[in-house]
């Protein structure tokens, strides 16, 4: 799993995860990020989520995440707005997303299967991001997008997840 990886790449960790997180987003941010609300996100937890993130294409294939990156998003009105409007599909001017929400947001790396883990996470409420493509020949551009899911972690708990569309 990819969580902070030591290594000379670590400090354009922030600029990838925001350039990523950004791909497709067209909506202009009407909310600020405000570092309060992101407060009980800071530090080591004790819960863990872990799941299998995949998508059905319409002849009924299971297209898995394998190899994509699997986001852990707090859920916070900033968030909130980003995930509604940006992963929806939302039109108007390119969103820029504050460098400070890098710090909050975890990754993990799927394996060949889509599946995920993260572990030592503090309780609150998230959400499971993970963009899913795939080619079709005689197509100029892939199928698949975003795949996401909330989910609550209560202090110790250890949740099982599907994450698809």
């Amino acid at each position: 799993m990819l969580e902070r990886i030591q290594n000379p790449l670590i400090c354009l960790l922030p600029w990838l995860l925001l350039a990523t997180l950004t791909i497709g987003c067209t909506h202009e941010m009407q909310s600020s990020f405000v570092k309060e609300d992101f407060a009980q996100y800071e530090g080591k937890g004790t819960s863990a989520v872990a799941g299998q993130a995949f998508l059905t294409t319409r002849g009924g294939n299971v297209k898995y995440g394998a190899g994509r990156a699997v986001y852990l998003i707090p859920v916070t009105p900033y968030t909130a707005e980003w995930v509604q409007n940006c992963l929806s599909g939302t039109f108007g001017k390119k969103a820029t997303l504050d460098p400070r929400l890098s710090q909050y947001v975890k990754i993990a790396q799927a394996d060949g299967e889509g599946r995920f883990q993260f572990s030592e996470i503090p309780a609150g409420n998230y959400y499971l991001a993970c963009y899913i493509t795939w080619e079709i020949p005689d197509q100029i551009l892939p199928e698949g997008g975003w795949v996401v899911k909330s989910v609550n972690l209560q202090e110790g708990s250890n949740i099982q997840i599907v994450l698809t569309g």
